[in-house]
C-alpha cells in the first residue's frame, strides 16, 4: 500500500514496504548579539536559546535530548561541546567554547578573541519521533563593543555547599546583579526567556525551579549532578540583562 495521510496538519508518507514516514522539523539559522562582558569568563557563559525560531511538525515536538553541535572539523561527527579558535596562532587565548546546556547552547570566549567579529557553528536537532531535520543551522555570535547591555549577570550555581544539590537548595540571583543605571528589580527574573512574559516556575528534565519575590530561587523538585536553567533580570528602567545560567554541579567532594 502506498499513500499519504493528513495528521494533525502534517503529512505522513506510508510506503509500500509498510512504513510511515514522518516529514522532518525545519531548523532556522540563529543570531545574537552580546555585550563585552558576556562570555568572558565561566561565570558568565553566554546561553543561547536556540531551539524557540526551529519549525517542528505539529504533533511531532523537538527532542531536545537529541541536541548536538557539529564537529567544525567534521560535519559527519556531533557532540556536545566544541571548541574553535579565533586565531589559530595564538590557540591558548583565542578559543571559542561551544557547550550544550538542555535546550541552550553555552558559549564562552578567551581572552584575545575580538570583539565585533561574529563566530559560528553548526547544530542538529530530531524530533520526539526520532526523524532528523532537513539540514543543520547555524548559531552565530558576535560580542559587540558597543552594545548596549545595562544589566550585567552571572551564572549561579546549585550545589556550592559541597553536598549534591537537591531539593531546597537556593541561589541568590540579585546578589551578583549590577546595572549601569537605576537598581536591580528582584521582580522582574524570568526562569524561562523563550516564553513571552514573565515566568516564575520553569520544569525541565532535571527538574523545577522557582523564585520568589526577593529574586531567591530554589531548586523545588528533583536532584542530580548536573543540569542548567536560564533567567533573565531587569534594572528598575526596563533593562534586560544577558541571558545567565543556573547549574546544577556536583561537590561533594570538594573539601
Amino acid at each position: 500500500m502506498s499513500g499519504v495521510l493528513a495528521a494533525h496538519n502534517a503529512t505522513i508518507t506510508i510506503k509500500n514496504d509498510g512504513y510511515v514516514t514522518l516529514p522532518p522539523p525545519t531548523l532556522v539559522d540563529n543570531s545574537f548579539t552580546l555585550g563585552t562582558n558576556y562570555g568572558n569568563s565561566f561565570n558568565s557563559t553566554a546561553m543561547l536559546p536556540i531551539l524557540p525560531n526551529d519549525l517542528p511538525q505539529p504533533g511531532d515536538p523537538l527532542n531536545t535530548d537529541t541536541l548536538r553541535l557539529i564537529d567544525p572539523d567534521d560535519s559527519n561527527q556531533t557532540g556536545t561541546g566544541y571548541t574553535t579558535y579565533a586565531d589559530l596562532g595564538d590557540l591558548a587565548n583565542s578559543w571559542i567554547t561551544w557547550e550544550v546546556f538542555g535546550d541552550f547552547i553555552g558559549v564562552k570566549f578567551g581572552p584575545a578573541v575580538p570583539n565585533d567579529t561574529p563566530f559560528s557553528i553548526d547544530y542538529t536537532v530530531s524530533s520526539q519521533a526520532g526523524v532528523p531535520p532537513v539540514g543543520p543551522a547555524t548559531i552565530t555570535v558576535t560580542r559587540s563593543s558597543t552594545a548596549d547591555v545595562e544589566v550585567n549577570t552571572v551564572n549561579e550555581f546549585f550545589g556550592t555547599d559541597c553536598n549534591d544539590a537537591g531539593v531546597g537548595d537556593t541561589v541568590d540571583l540579585v546578589a551578583h546583579a549590577t546595572t549601569n543605571t537605576g537598581t536591580i528589580d528582584p521582580l522582574s527574573i524570568d526562569l524561562d526567556p523563550s516564553t513571552p512574559g514573565r515566568q516564575t516556575t520553569f520544569t525541565n528534565h532535571w527538574g523545577t525551579i522557582t523564585v520568589d519575590n526577593d529574586g531567591i530561587a530554589t531548586l523545588t523538585n528533583g536532584t542530580t549532578n548536573y543540569g542548567a536553567f536560564t533567567y533573565t533580570i531587569s534594572n528598575t528602567n526596563g533593562d534586560i540583562s544577558n541571558i545567565s545560567g543556573i547549574f546544577i554541579i556536583d561537590n561533594h567532594s570538594c573539601g
